[in-house]
């Protein structure tokens, strides 16, 4: 079984070596080599942003305890992260994760998005997103 961020990664993963013309791997252009452009929490400061765009997640943070609310983000990095993040929402929202080791009964929907912004450091454009995750700790 999985973990809820290994399962997260593992939905992201497999649609980023897919390049069927609407999966990640289309977006992102990294779909040969492991993470294929899925990251935990920041973007490598090696990543070549002309050439390629990039995923990164994490658990924002937990609250309550039955059921626990989790805040879980995707954040877009390249030209195109209107089109990925599109495709996160088709893969995310309402995403079944089946058996996990540390939670049941999730439920997965999308909450939110920030504002379009530009990484003067890394210079490029990115967008993030904001799901709400519903499940009983185990």
């Amino acid at each position: 079984m999985a973990t809820l961020k290994s399962a997260i990664y593992d939905i992201l993963a497999a649609d980023a070596q897919l390049t069927n013309g609407n999966n990640l791997g289309d977006y992102l252009g990294l779909t040969s080599t492991a993470p294929y452009g899925v990251y935990f929490r920041n973007p490598p400061e090696d990543i070549d942003f002309e050439s390629y765009s990039v995923i990164t997640f994490f658990i924002n943070s937990m609250t309550g305890r039955f059921p626990r609310d989790i805040y879980f983000n995707v954040t877009a990095w390249g030209d195109n992260f209107e089109n990925i993040l599109n495709r996160c929402y088709d893969l995310l929202h309402n995403a079944s994760l089946g058996d996990l080791d540390d939670y049941t009964d999730l439920m997965f929907k999308w909450d939110w998005s920030g504002p379009e912004l530009y990484s003067d450091e890394l210079r490029v454009y990115y967008q993030q997103q904001r799901y709400l995750i519903k499940g009983i700790k185990s």
